[in-house]
């Protein structure tokens, strides 16, 4: 089935991980951290489901956790988790918070205390995963959009994945499909390996900012595109750059709240030496502990959704490569 060619943000801005809102990154207990080989069920012809956009570009779609129907943003960038689920949705599938583990997460700030709990099956359409770690939030993930859940990493590396960011749809394939069976006219087409970080699913690779070679984290669930100050001087900006605007931000953490401040300029980021290329007025500058959990003292770029609008994103697990085309 070959479904991939159908046809200002605010300034408050949530902040889970990173610098960009809704991911999350579980290292500190290794044995928490799952594979990509999880209890699978899926449609041989595979799925396809339509996503919501919802405020600051954010997409949605209904997913089914222990069989309740909640609203769900996806998330590439939840690295090592099924999700995070909020303590209101907990309760209304019936498990007590006193029943879950306390674990270590390392969030934007540093590391803090969450709890964890394992959903007995996670569910799109008619593709489902066993058995994954999600972790509880106080209030949803979203609250603008009201969305209880964030679908994570651990979810989408269980499948061959693609989205079309034209007309907002979600495929999700058995692993084991050939790429070149779902993907119209592959010679328009760019392809390139990505790192699956660490095995917790996060998708790393090498771009271009502004020409400068860089690495890269794709955070499906950020409305804008972030790096951090090692990154953008490589690119030629200075935090004294007449180019740059300055605002305070609201960040919100895992369950935390903090102020901080935000730079944002213009860049050239590119892929496959500018052939596929997009500027961005809006990207932003700013230095959290997840950078250096990602990149550690190296520039890094999170790249959000921005970049990939009116494009179509295949996401080959498996075979560690993305595949990416103009819609």
């Amino acid at each position: 089935m070959k479904i991939l060619n159908t046809s200002k943000q605010t300034k408050r801005w949530a902040l889970i991980s990173l610098t960009l809102p809704l991911t999350l990154i579980t290292f500190a207990q290794a044995e928490s951290i799952q594979t990509c080989q999880a209890p699978v069920t899926i449609a041989e012809q595979g799925v396809v489901s339509k996503l919501r956009q919802g405020a600051n570009k954010h997409r949605y779609l209904d997913v089914d956790i222990n069989g309740v129907t909640a609203q769900a943003v996806i998330d590439t960038g939840g690295m090592g988790i099924g999700g995070l689920i909020s303590q209101a949705l907990l309760s209304d599938i019936g498990i007590d918070e006193k029943s879950m583990t306390e674990m270590t997460a390392n969030g934007a700030h540093g590391a803090s205390s969450a709890k964890r709990i394992n959903i007995a099956k996670t569910k799109i359409a008619n593709a489902s995963v066993e058995n994954l770690m999600f972790m509880s939030t106080e209030k949803n993930i979203m609250q603008d959009d009201n969305a209880p859940v964030l679908i994570g990493s651990r979810f989408l590396c269980q499948f061959l994945v693609g989205f079309n960011f034209s007309n907002n749809t979600l495929a999700l394939y058995d692993r084991k499909t050939n790429v070149l069976d779902i993907l119209e006219e592959p010679k328009q087409w760019s392809s390139f390996p990505f790192e699956n970080f660490y095995g917790t699913g996060g998708i790393v690779f090498t771009m271009e900012l502004n020409g400068k070679k860089v690495k890269a984290a794709l955070d499906t669930g950020s409305p804008f595109t972030g790096v951090n100050w090692k990154a953008a001087r490589l690119a030629g900006v200075e935090k004294n750059s007449k180019q740059l605007h300055q605002y305070e931000a609201v960040a919100h953490s895992l369950n935390a709240t903090e102020a901080t401040i935000v730079s944002e300029t213009e860049f050239l980021l590119s892929l496959q030496g500018r052939q596929l290329e997009r500027k961005d007025k809006e990207v932003r500058i700013n230095d959290t502990h997840a950078f250096k959990q990602i990149f550690g003292d190296n520039p890094g770029i999170i790249l959000g959704l921005p970049f990939f609008e009116k494009r179509r994103l295949v996401i080959d697990y498996t075979n560690k490569r993305l595949y990416i085309a103009e819609s």
